[in-house]
């Protein structure tokens, strides 16, 4: 709810139950599979693509941003949101964590997906590699994450991006 009190705007939010990703990884140890991954994945893109269609880019799809509760997830905090700028050259996007396109909650949730994926590893050297030597994953995933980190060609939409993660 929004009003104001003495000429200053606020904003009044409900209380969400549940747990955020950094808590469920970090504090709690929570490993999840590669399947349980991808299933988690296409939740949130199916939650963004009705963002979008809202007209709105979150920009801030990180893992203290996602609760889940009873097994469903919600996005919090959207501080950092906009409105989609439909004639922002994907191209030309310098910092997609900007980005006021799909981009960005795209680029967010390669990063979110790779946290899932790192909650099941354990180091086996010393020495540190890129994520695609550490993870032991098939090439259709490694893929689908560099779209979405746009390390290759961008996704579209986040349509394109949930109709394109690989089933595993």
């Amino acid at each position: 709810m929004a009003d104001e009190l003495e000429n200053i705007p606020f904003f009044v939010m409900d209380y969400m139950e549940g747990r955020t990703f950094e808590q469920a990884i970090f504090e709690e140890g929570n490993v999840y599979s590669l399947p349980e991954s991808i299933h988690i994945m296409k939740v949130l893109l199916q939650m963004v693509i009705q963002i979008h269609q809202k007209g709105i880019v979150h920009r801030d799809l990180r893992i203290p941003n996602v609760l889940v509760h009873q097994g469903k997830l919600s996005i919090i905090d959207f501080g950092l949101a906009t409105y989609i700028n439909p004639k922002e050259d994907i191209m030309k996007v310098k910092n997609p964590k900007r980005a006021a396109n799909h981009c960005s909650d795209l680029y967010f949730l390669g990063h979110f997906f790779l946290f899932l994926l790192y909650s099941a590893y354990t180091p086996t050297e010393s020495r540190q590699k890129c994520w695609q030597e550490e993870l032991q994953l098939p090439d259709e995933v490694k893929n689908f994450i560099e779209r979405l980190l746009l390390i290759r060609p961008s996704f579209s939409s986040a349509e394109e991006a949930l109709h394109s993660i690989p089933d595993i």
